[in-house]
């Protein structure tokens, strides 16, 4: 991220969906504390540059939810994850894919795609 930094900036939404990436990667390796802080910064700043209704914004906040449950922050992964709920219902649907897995309580993956050549 370091490199990302001194080009794109910390708050470029390229390197707020690899910090949000980033965050889940370090879930599924268990550095449950690191994810959790690493998630929390970034939801601030994507709260801030992109808004909180930003599709980006709730996927990390999902994300987030889910490894606040894991480290027995019950209360707050609770309460994220029913405003994240809700959240999706007014802006993209109960349907949507993202809401789905959010539903779920699994981790979204943020990868970017690469244009069609």
């Amino acid at each position: 991220m370091a490199g990302l930094r001194g080009v794109l900036g910390q708050d470029h939404h390229y390197s707020l969906t690899v910090a949000t990436n980033l965050a889940s990667d370090l879930a599924e390796l268990g550095d449950l504390d690191d994810a959790c802080k690493l998630g929390e910064g970034t939801l601030r700043r994507l709260r801030v540059t992109l808004g909180e209704q930003h599709p980006m914004t709730l996927a990390c906040a999902a994300n987030l939810s889910v490894d606040l449950e894991l480290v027995g922050r019950h209360d707050e992964a609770s309460r994220l994850h029913k405003e994240t709920m809700d959240a999706y219902v007014r802006t993209l649907g109960i349907d949507h894919p993202d809401a789905v897995v959010a539903a779920e309580r699994r981790h979204l993956d943020s990868d970017f795609d690469p244009p069609p050549i």
